[in-house]
Parts: structure tokens; sequence; C-alpha cells
């Protein structure tokens, strides 16, 4: 169960790395490692939030409120055929105890498939789609998105030994690397171009340089095999039902919501939501993605984990709880102070959404924990019985 660090990745028949790259996981306990990959992952998420206040407080004054509107509407399309066939073949590799190559290039011609067939449905689709929103511009800004989902299906999967081995650190360089340079030649081409075709260059740099890093990064070369797919096949097709099921429960919401109350309520509705989960977005989502490969070791080392989730709840309630209380508190000037009072009437669902996402930590950590040991069919029942639960409420 060993591997030379300079070595090309997992031998057959031997475990991804343990030796060559175990120098990821740093010392310390899991706990430890947990939290610190956590400040990682949250270090990246304010970093993108600053950098994306910045691009955009200068690129409002260089293209029009069409051209973001465009990009956004493209990004979209592949964002949700992404989803829709997202698998989870990471969070997969990482909760088997023994990788081992055959496990990994499977994963990667799993991405490469995904990616390519998302990449397929939206070059057959990008003109109907801009005919649809009678918008021609927006079929070649499809096209090029279709050259980004390409892009990104070819990323080297030996870089999921960062979050494997909690080695968030290397993950935050391969994420803020490019979506700096992103920033910069974004802002640049909006200078030369005033066109929103500086966004999507930008955004085709971000991830041609985000495949090339998870190469140099990374010593392992994938191949081009499905031998493994039987390992995954079972928890795979569970992730895509669940993914199934939190679709439909936003998606739903706001469906509901537009179709009785109509679009200014799905508006209002959208933003009070947002502003009260973000202590659970921004600060309870990063701890609970490294608490995914806390568990994960701890599990392969034959911890059941109840130490770990009993530290963990604790010190997401001590985020989570003053934070989402502090929200409720503070619903009115803050709508009243950063949005204006078009939007007063986020302000009671601000008041309320923010004590109970303060409590939501329970299920984000149980949802971790039950995604680590596969209990998947557990985990649809919970989320389908919440999803009918929620929308019959919403109706009332």
């Amino acid at each position: 169960m060993t591997a030379d660090p300079g070595s090309a990745g997992p031998r057959d028949g031997t475990a991804s790395q343990d030796a060559g790259l175990a120098s990821l996981a740093g010392e310390g306990s899991i706990l430890s490692r947990t939290a610190r990959g956590a400040g990682w992952v949250i270090g990246w998420r304010f970093c993108t939030r600053f950098i994306g206040l910045f691009s955009t407080l200068i690129l409002v004054r260089l293209l029009t409120p069409a051209d973001f509107g465009i990009v956004a509407l493209a990004t979209s399309f592949v964002q949700g055929l992404g989803q829709l066939c997202e698998v989870g073949v990471e969070n997969a590799i990482i909760r088997d105890p023994n990788p081992d190559r055959a496990l990994y290039d499977t994963g990667f011609t799993i991405n490469l498939i995904r990616g390519f067939g998302v990449a397929l449905v939206l070059l057959i689709g990008a003109f109907p789609i801009a005919a649809l929103f009678h918008n021609p511009h927006l079929g070649p800004v499809l096209l090029a998105v279709a050259a980004i989902s390409a892009l990104g299906a070819m990323e080297n999967i030996g870089v999921v030994d960062f979050r494997r081995f909690i080695a968030f650190d290397r993950e935050f360089i391969l994420k803020i690397v490019p979506r700096l340079i992103q920033t910069g030649i974004g802002i640049a081409l909006s200078f030369i171009l005033r066109s929103y075709w500086a966004l999507i260059i930008a955004l085709l740099t971000n991830q041609a340089l985000t495949t090339l890093m998870t190469y140099r990064l990374h010593p392992y070369r994938p191949r081009l095999s499905l031998v493994a797919w039987r390992r995954m096949a079972g928890y795979s097709a569970w992730v895509w039902i669940n993914n199934l099921v939190s679709l439909l429960n936003s998606n739903g919401t706001n469906f509901i919501i537009g179709k009785m109350l109509g679009v200014s309520a799905v508006g209002i509705f959208a933003l009070g939501n947002e502003i009260a989960e973000m202590p659970s977005s921004e600060l309870v989502g990063p701890l609970c993605r490294s608490a995914f490969s806390g568990f994960a070791q701890a599990h392969a080392e034959g911890d059941d984990g109840a130490t770990l989730l009993l530290r963990l709840l604790a010190l997401m309630t001590m985020i989570a709880l003053p934070a989402g209380l502090g929200l409720s508190l503070t619903a009115y000037p803050i709508v009243q102070l950063g949005f204006g009072k078009n939007w007063i009437g986020a302000v009671p669902l601000l008041q309320i959404i923010g004590v109970s996402s303060a409590f939501s930590i329970f299920s984000m950590i149980s949802g971790v924990v039950f995604s680590v040991k596969a209990w998947m069919k557990a985990l649809f029942k919970l989320g389908a019985a919440l999803t009918i639960m929620r929308l019959s409420l919403i109706i009332v």
C-alpha cells in the first residue's frame, strides 16, 4: 500500500498515494485538520466574494445589464445541466477506504462523459435556445459555454486527494490563482471590447488554467476506464436521486410562490432567504465540505466519528447560532440600509428564516455523516419527506 511521491498515481491493486501523498494531510488530529481545512475553504469563499464585488464595481461601469444578463443566462444552463448530471464521483472516491487506480480512472471517465455530454447538449440546443429567448447573441455564447464544460471535464481526478487528505490549502491555490487571472483579464478586455465577450473569454481562461493546474499540482495521470463502475454505481445513483430532490425543493418553492403570489414575491423571498442563509452557506457549508473528508478518514481508520461529530456540532453552533439570531434581530436595518424600501417585504422572511437557519447545522452535518456512511436511501427518504412538507406548507 505504498506509492512513490513522484509516481503518476495509484498503482493497480494498491491504495491511492497513501504513502507518497500522505504528507498532504499534515500533522494533528482529524478534528484539527478538519478545522484547518474549513478555514481554507471559508477563506476561499470570502476571497471569492471580495474579488467578485471588486470586479463587479468596475465592470458595471463598462458593460450593460444586457451583457451581464446574457452571460448569467448562459452559465445558468451549464450549471443546471451539470447539477442534473452530478453523481458524486469525488465523494465516492473520498469515502472509499482503499481507492485504487481503477476507481480514480473510472471517476475521471465518468466526469469526462458527464462534461462532454453537457457540452453536446449545449451545442445542439444553442441556437434553438437563443430563438426561444428571442436573443440571437445567446447562441454563440452557449457554444463558448459548452467549451467551458468540456474543459472542466478534463480536469485531473487526482486533485481529489486534496480533499481526501484534508489538504485544502492546495485546493485554495488551485481555485484562487485562476480566479485572480480571470478577474484581471475580464476587466482588461472589458475596457477594450465593451462587450459580454470579455466575460466569456475570462471564464474560458479560468477553466483552461484550472484544468492545466490540476496536472501541475498533482502527479496522477488518469486513463480512460470504466472497470470500477460497479463500485460507484450504487452510491452515485443515490447521489443523483438526492440531487433531484434538492432541485425540486428549491425550484418548487420558487415555482409555487411565483404561481400564487407573482414574480415580485419570488424576488423578495429569494433575497430574504439568501441573506438569512449566509451563515450556513458561507461558514457552515465550507466546514461541512471539510468535515466530509474528516469523517471519511475516521471511517477508514475504524472510528465511528462520534467524538468528531459532537465537537463539530459544538463548533458549528458557536458560529451559526449567534450569526443567525443576529441577522434575525437586525433584519430591518439590514434590508432598509442595504437594499432600500422596495425590499422591506423581505424583513419578516429574514426574521423567521434567520432563526430557523441557525438550527440547520444539525441537518447539514447529519447529511455529511449519512453520505460518508452511504446511508443514501435514508437520506433520500428524509429529503423527500421534508420537500413534500415544505412545499405543502408553502401552498397553505
